[in-house]
């Protein structure tokens, strides 16, 4: 939920970071920002980095996913979502280092607060609770997806990377 503290960042704001933040990481292609979070509302970027500064106890200016997944519980519990956390992490890290700098700290809070989002809806639809979908489950749940006009079994199949019968968050 955002607070009152926070303020929008418009899209072509973050079209503009996301090019600065490309060519100081080049390590491994950008991702995209997905539309559903260029209008996430943020800390503006001196509370962001105070917040920065309190999840990195040692100061090395580097997060570890650990460290990361100590900070959201106790500071935004209603994101502690492992598989939106795991997610989030490996979109942020931008450099491929395994660690989210200061630079990537922001494209962590959105990537966190996207794919929230997702495991949420994820979890909706997989109505036995095992952390996979069937494609039962998802030929099920079409029109939550907006797929009613579409085919479902066969949107599954291509969604199922792996061909297991099963599409797990990760897919």
């Amino acid at each position: 939920a955002a607070s009152s503290r926070e303020v929008p960042i418009a899209a072509s704001d973050e079209a503009k970071k996301n090019k600065q933040h490309k060519k100081a990481t080049s390590s491994k292609p950008a991702e995209p920002v997905p539309d559903a979070v260029t209008h996430i509302k943020i800390p503006p970027k001196e509370e962001g980095m105070k917040l920065f500064s309190r999840l990195d106890p040692n100061g090395n200016g580097l997060l570890s996913l650990a460290e990361l997944d100590k900070g959201v519980l106790e500071l935004f519990p209603e994101f502690n979502n492992k598989p939106a956390i795991m997610r989030a992490y490996k979109a942020a890290d931008k450099s491929n280092d395994g660690f989210v700098t200061r630079g990537e700290f922001g494209y962590f809070l959105r990537y966190l607060q996207y794919y929230n989002n997702l495991w949420s809806l994820f979890q909706a639809i997989d109505s036995s609770g095992d952390r996979r979908i069937t494609e039962d489950e998802f030929v099920a749940h079409a029109d939550l997806l907006g797929l009613a006009d579409m085919d479902p079994a066969a949107i599954f199949a291509e969604i199922d990377e792996n061909h297991g019968g099963f599409v797990l968050f990760e897919e």
